[in-house]
């Protein structure tokens, strides 16, 4: 086996030092699977799959632009979300690998619904309708 994944290492790097235009493109497209949807794999086609992926992912992000801003962020976040991109879009890309960075997401998810909802709390939202006529 070690032996097999010798050999299966050296054919790969033969291939990308044979065509890096198309190992880039490769990875490329690797990254756009990573952050957006598979195609071909059957949970991508799933409608409240992508819907709830991309709430997902514009929370996220709106929740990473509030957090840098107001400099709560640890470092640590973006940092191991960074890793895990560089660790498995060049090689494989499986939904079952965004498991770290969906947790990374929907943290920063949650960040972004806090501070809307603070913001709502605080230019009169219906929590405050609520609470004077009760």
């Amino acid at each position: 086996e070690a032996e097999s994944d010798r050999f299966m290492m050296q054919e790969a790097l033969r291939y990308i030092r044979e065509h890096p235009r198309h190992y880039l493109q490769l990875t490329w497209r690797r990254l756009g699977y990573y952050v957006w949807f598979v195609p071909y794999h059957a949970l991508a086609q799933n409608i409240v799959y992508r819907l709830s992926w991309i709430a997902v992912l514009v929370l996220g992000g709106i929740g990473l632009i509030r957090a840098i801003r107001r400099r709560v962020l640890d470092p640590a976040i973006p940092a191991t979300f960074l890793a895990f991109l560089l660790l498995y879009v060049p090689i494989i890309v499986l939904p079952r690998y965004r498991i770290i960075s969906v947790v990374l997401m929907l943290l920063l998810a949650a960040y972004s619904m806090s501070e809307i909802s603070n913001r709502w709390r605080l230019f009169g939202g219906i929590g405050e309708d609520y609470r004077e006529r009760t």
